[in-house]
């Protein structure tokens, strides 16, 4: 199990603890508010890699739920998904 999770964006990255749901729930914000600031960050945590985007087309909906993405796109597996089942994934 990996116990880090790691941010990268245009100007640099960002390492934290994603071992407790609590350190998920922080990471899972840390990557929003990067996306929004930066527009498209990498995720790499768990042995999986998002690309997180706020640009992204609004009426794509998520591959997993078929809910719509809205402003946030978490692209994992070649899949779209919403941020709360990207949040379920790090789970």
């Amino acid at each position: 199990m990996q116990r880090t999770a790691h941010i990268s964006f245009a100007s640099g990255g960002l390492i934290l603890p994603a071992q407790t749901p609590y350190e998920r729930q922080l990471l899972f914000e840390h990557a929003v508010a990067s996306a929004k600031r930066y527009g498209t960050i990498g995720l790499n945590a768990k042995g999986r890699h998002w690309r997180i985007s706020v640009d992204a087309a609004r009426r794509e909906i998520c591959a997993r739920c078929s809910r719509s993405l809205r402003d946030l796109v978490c692209r994992g597996n070649a899949q779209n998904v919403c941020g709360q089942c990207m949040r379920r994934a790090l789970a």
